[in-house]
């Protein structure tokens, strides 16, 4: 099923056929359109937050445009792309406009125009020359133009100077050829502060949540069904009115299998993560630590519950939300008591937050239960779920267990009894009595399930209790309540599973493994305390015992991916990585939407050195989860290893501009810089590596290798000096610093350094093939009689007696020792000879480590 919808990549024919609400906005912006006849044209501004429809309104605009005949003849469209990047001056805004002339037109002659142009190196005579070339076009047209720029706010406030906004004003509003037609995602200073080039410039349309009505006109319009008020309003209350989740959720209500349900709904947030994290992500950090806090709890909640959730201030919090309410990412909802209570707009938020944040695999369980609970109602939930039922009937026991857990979810959720009467009724016996469901739903689906003990109530709260801590990290609190449950007589299988989970977090890993396997004697079908006692083995060095679990767990359900990634991870640390490919590649064919598996398989190919195939699987990933640290990274390094040094650098910079404080990334970006030989801006990202990291000794050592290219042979000596102060046992930065004092004829200094080293009898000891070949090496540069003397008067001349009888023999003398030293000296002899021949290569290191 495809969810993806973007009006940029619409025809104008089904822009129009699709456009059916924001109508009245429409037919304001198209009068402006038709009224803009004189000396002076009105600009407009179309403002909304992201999904609101903002695109869609001006693309129809445009379209508008293109096919009514009286706007045809007296305006052109140049569309811009939904982001302006490039942009960064006037000049350059005008460049753009040739560029889409160029790509709208399809002309060579304006491909031409906008190839020369590019070269155009002064700013002024670019901005002169790209606007004349642009005032031809309209006039060739004998049209006006009108500009459709969207994220106006980005543009003017963050790529546009002061200086660059009151020319552009100048421009647009004494030019009548040229009218702007811009979006924006919310107000910003640039419109609203007196002082400001773009105050009271436009006439701005501010687009709100779609009303009831409004979402009626689209589902029908989509769907070309009437629908509902009882499916309209849940639907209305889990998108908040937003257009964009709207016709995501419409088109997945229209085609949902119950049988798919929870793979659709993760489908669907895989599918939406970027629009959902983007608006995240715009927010301040302190307004989207607030926002998530309200996206941990469906039910509207208080300030003082908020503030408590995100562990800061009340009256901070208030003022914070206050700010969320006035974004339209919140909504107050009147409590009892006349209490200000709060949630998230867009409810499909709080299933996106539950499935992305959680990575305990119930979480799915619990979002398709949120989202069934909320999407239907009364009777059709209690239909929706007898359907559901019916299709576990069907399958194997091994494969039923998560259509158990969302029955039960339901069940817990139907606030009304008589509504869980209900549930129970339609349901067949031979599902509620079944031997493999799970002990909770035991519980829930009794005849007498509301005439139950205080005690069996009980442990079910501390159940509860220890679920919530654990999900908030106090996993020693946890173990407690779940303690407290066990002891009231509770027997259900997921307290030992969650129990054991906290023990593994709190480091407990021979405890955890005993409480799974005592979740695992009372259902031996769980296959989370299945895959949950794999890793926990795997901590403890228990390796084949690791794998079998794992492989249990998925034997029991291949459609859970935590077990199949664990079981890769393991392989690949395990050096079984043909094993491990086989895991990923049979994974994929249970869940193909999953981003971790095709990272695994790419790590996996990657370390058999199929770079190419490895690069396929990252870029999977990527398209599931472009946000992912890790892939960006490894792909860089891919490119790397393929020779492709600008692609890496490319991948690198898109992760800094996500985690632009990753000392890791800078420190690779160097080396594929060094690779192109852009010396200095290897430098330069080192720099960064290490101004975010001080000690990041792989950034330092590289920095040194290229100021010894560029012959700064101080500043590079520095950075190596740095490294071998905070770790004297790096032998190949000791022996690059030996290097650099030989450079500069600094003798006393390498040989000091040698002797500091030989006098460290417990760092030579677990370092004795690294210091042999140091002095082998070094031998060559230095005087290797003085090295000799050093070495025989120092605590490691034992230790080391090979190594002096070598050096004895080098020098041309005949020590009198054991057959077996002497032999091993001759080697060691032979060697420094050998060694130099290459005293020229030695001189020149290579310009880079590998990182």
């Amino acid at each position: 099923m495809e969810f993806k919808y973007n009006p940029g990549f619409s025809s104008d024919a089904d822009l129009i056929v699709s456009f059916v609400v924001r109508k009245p906005y429409l037919d304001l912006i198209l009068e402006n359109l038709r009224e803009n006849t004189g000396a002076a044209n009105q600009h407009v501004l179309v403002v909304g937050a992201r999904g609101t429809g903002k695109t869609m309104l001006v693309r129809r605009v445009a379209a508008e445009v293109r096919t009514e005949s009286k706007l045809n003849e007296q305006w052109y469209p140049l569309v811009f792309a939904e982001e302006s990047y490039q942009i960064t001056s006037v000049g350059e805004f005008w460049l753009e406009a040739l560029f889409h002339v160029a790509d709208q037109t399809q002309e060579a002659s304006w491909q031409t125009v906008y190839e020369e142009l590019r070269t155009e190196s002064d700013e002024t005579r670019l901005r002169q020359r790209a606007l004349a070339q642009l005032m031809d076009f309209a006039d060739a047209q004998g049209k006006r133009i009108v500009l459709v720029v969207e994220n106006l706010n980005m543009l003017f406030a963050e790529q546009l100077g002061s200086h660059d906004d009151w020319e552009l004003r100048h421009t647009l509003q004494n030019e009548p050829r040229l009218m702007l037609l811009g979006s924006a995602t919310q107000r910003f200073e640039q419109i609203e502060a007196i002082q400001k080039a773009w105050f009271e410039f436009f006439t701005i349309y501010q687009l709100e949540a779609l009303s009831l009505e409004d979402c009626r006109v689209l589902w029908t319009g989509i769907t070309g069904k009437p629908v509902h008020n009882n499916r309209l309003k849940p639907i209305k209350i889990l998108t908040g009115g937003n257009p964009r989740l709207l016709r995501i959720l419409i088109d997945f209500a229209v085609d949902l299998s119950l049988k798919d349900l929870m793979a659709n709904l993760s489908q669907l947030i895989d599918e939406h993560t970027d629009y959902f994290k983007s608006h995240l992500d715009n927010l301040a950090a302190a307004e989207r630590k607030v926002f998530i806090a309200l996206l941990e709890i469906w039910d509207p909640i208080g300030a003082r519950e908020v503030a408590t959730g995100s562990r800061m201030g009340v009256s901070q919090v208030s003022a914070l939300l206050n700010r969320l309410v006035s974004r339209g990412a919140v909504t107050v909802v009147q409590g009892k008591s006349r209490k200000k209570l709060y949630q998230a707009t867009e409810r499909l938020y709080n299933i996106y937050y539950l499935m992305r944040r959680r990575s305990h695999p119930s979480s799915r369980v619990q979002a398709a239960v949120t989202f069934m609970v909320n999407f239907y109602q009364g009777d059709e939930l209690v239909d929706a779920t007898a359907k559901l039922v019916k299709q576990a009937d069907m399958l194997d026991p091994t494969q039923r267990i998560e259509h158990f857990l969302l029955y039960q979810g339901i069940l817990e959720a139907a606030k009304q009894s008589n509504l869980r009467r209900k549930l129970l009724k339609k349901v067949p016996d031979d599902f509620l009595q079944a031997s493999d469901r799970p002990d909770l739903l035991k519980f829930l689906t009794s005849w007498q399930i509301e005439s139950f003990s205080t005690k069996t109530h009980k442990w079910w709260k501390d159940f509860q209790a220890g679920n919530e801590l654990l999900e908030n990290g106090n996993c020693n609190e946890a173990i407690i309540s779940y303690d407290k449950a066990i002891k009231l007589g509770s027997n259900f299988s997921a307290i030992w599973t969650n129990r054991g989970f906290a023990l593994g977090e709190s480091g407990r890993s021979k405890e955890a493994i005993d409480s799974y396997e005592r979740a695992i004697k009372i259902n031996p079908n769980d296959f989370i305390a299945w895959s949950n006692r794999g890793h926990e083995l795997s901590v403890i060095g228990f390796n084949e015992e690791s794998i079998s679990s794992y492989k249990k767990a998925i034997n029991l359900n291949p459609n859970y991916p935590v077990a199949w990634i664990s079981l890769g991870i393991k392989l690949l640390d395990l050096g079984r990585i043909d094993e491990a490919v086989l895991n990923y590649d049979q994974a994929i064919k249970f869940n193909q939407k999953n981003p971790e598996i095709w990272y695994g398989r790419g790590r996996a190919m990657s370390s058999l050195g199929c770079y190419k195939e490895a690069l396929k699987s990252y870029d999977k990933a990527i398209k599931l989860n472009s946000m992912k640290h890790e892939i960006w990274l490894q792909r860089g390094i891919i490119l790397h290893n393929l020779g492709l040094y600008e692609a890496a650098v490319a991948s690198y910079d898109k992760l800094i501009d996500i985690y632009p404080n990753d000392p890791d990334i800078w420190t690779v970006r160097g080396f594929s810089l060094s690779a192109l030989g852009h010396r200095e801006e290897a430098i330069a990202s080192y720099d960064k590596a290490i101004e975010v990291n001080p000690d990041d000794h792989q950034a330092l050592l590289n920095r040194a290798y290229e100021m010894f290219e560029l012959n700064r042979i101080e500043e590079a000596e520095f950075s190596v000096r740095q490294v071998v102060k905070k770790d004297p046992n790096d032998w190949g930065a000791l022996y690059f610093l030996v290097l650099l004092l030989k450079k500069q004829e600094k003798w006393s200094e390498t040989l000091a350094f040698l002797e500091f080293l030989l006098n460290k009898p417990e760092v030579i000891k677990d370092n004795m093939i690294n210091i042999i070949e140091f002095i082998i090496q070094i031998s060559t540069i230095v005087n290797a009689a003085k090295i000799f003397q050093i070495l025989s008067e120092s605590a490691s001349a034992t230790e080391l007696e090979s190594l002096a009888v070598g050096l004895q023999i080098y020098l041309g003398e005949q020590p009198l020792v054991a057959q077996e030293i002497l032999e091993v000296g001759q080697d060691v002899a032979q060697r420094i000879r050998e060694q130099c021949l290459n005293t020229q290569a030695l001189n020149s290191p290579s310009s880079n480590t590998s990182s």
